[in-house]
């Protein structure tokens, strides 16, 4: 059985909230907030990035059977794609920052009063701890591959300077 909204909310600022509220108390709404959807693509999509993450891990490993200069150049590019997407790692964390900070100045002491409530553990704290754990994770990384790039890099020059 298909559920039939007289009204769709897209995002949950306190505004967005408000109109859902007063649609539902003032005129019997069905309404529909369409919060958690983006929460679920953002979800896909860091589960989509290890899977391509472990899917390069075993091309690294098929590499090793090529000859040096072959295998260091592949590493180099494989290394700076990585870095790419650290990047684009970070950038991605910055954007779901921005839709964090209003709610710790404005939304979370109106609709909740308390920062320790458990709605905004869960909705608030929860996810920042997430942010901050994939933060730490690539900069990590980031450090590893860029050592290990500046080695194959060292590594390339050194090969094409012997005849």
């Amino acid at each position: 059985m298909k559920q039939q909204s007289d009204l769709i909310v897209l995002g949950a600022g306190s505004a967005a909230r408000e109109a859902a509220t007063r649609a539902v108390s003032e005129y019997g709404a069905s309404v529909t907030l369409v919060e958690a959807g983006a929460a679920l693509v953002i979800a896909t999509t860091i589960v989509a990035y290890f899977g391509w993450v472990t899917r390069d891990e075993a091309r690294h490993y098929e590499m090793l059977s090529r000859d040096s200069t072959s295998y260091l150049r592949s590493r180099q590019v494989q290394l700076k794609s990585d870095l790419r997407t650290i990047t684009f790692t970070w950038v991605i964390i910055g954007v779901e920052l921005s839709f964090f900070v209003p709610w710790l100045i404005d939304g979370i002491p109106l609709h909740f009063g308390s920062f320790w409530s458990p709605a905004v553990v869960f909705a608030w704290w929860i996810p920042l701890l997430g942010m901050a754990l994939l933060l730490a994770i690539t900069v990590r990384a980031a450090i590893r591959r860029r050592r290990e790039l500046d080695q194959v890099n060292g590594l390339l020059v050194k090969e094409d300077l012997v005849p």
